[in-house]
């Protein structure tokens, strides 16, 4: 079988069932230029265990076996349910925890490591301008609908305009 075959299969099948691999593998070496990612590609890049900026197959099952491992709660070469979604539970914990983390960080400004009242104001976003995708300094019906649907903070054009 072809070997771009295999790996899509395999890296589909990976990224498919939810599995994340980031804490597989360390990345690339501390101070080196990562190019800009988001979530999902940052976790298909943590495939690449050498660093070298490409995947290959050996890398993305050796990946799936530590995966597998780690779900393996009892040792017993299965999976149940219950392994399963404790494992899933358990990334998706250490994805929130990695966001909140990185967020505080970002407001705290002076590095100190708490925030104070003025970081605080000055990071948290500004949902309520956002939201307010016309500026008339009121959120609508709409857009109050918008924020619940997540698409807060697109401007859109208003049907009496």
């Amino acid at each position: 079988m072809n070997r771009t075959v295999v790996l899509t299969a395999a890296l589909a099948g990976a990224l498919g069932v939810g599995i994340g691999f980031a804490a597989v593998a360390e990345g690339p070496e501390p101070g080196a230029e990562k190019p800009p990612r988001g979530p999902h590609l940052e976790r298909l890049m943590s495939l690449d265990l050498d660093g070298d900026g490409a995947i290959t197959s050996a890398e993305v099952e050796t990946a799936r076996a530590a995966a597998f491992a780690e779900a393996d709660a009892d040792g017993d070469g299965a999976l149940t349910s219950d392994e399963m979604k404790a494992f899933g539970e358990a990334r998706h914990e250490e994805r929130r925890t990695r966001r909140h983390d990185r967020r505080f960080q970002s407001i705290d400004s002076d590095g100190d490591g708490v925030l104070s009242e003025a970081e605080f104001a000055a990071g948290a976003p500004p949902i309520f301008d956002r939201a307010d995708t016309n500026t008339d300094g009121v959120l609508s019906a709409e857009e109050i609908e918008a924020i619940g649907e997540g698409r807060h903070g697109r401007r859109h054009k208003r049907s009496d305009d």
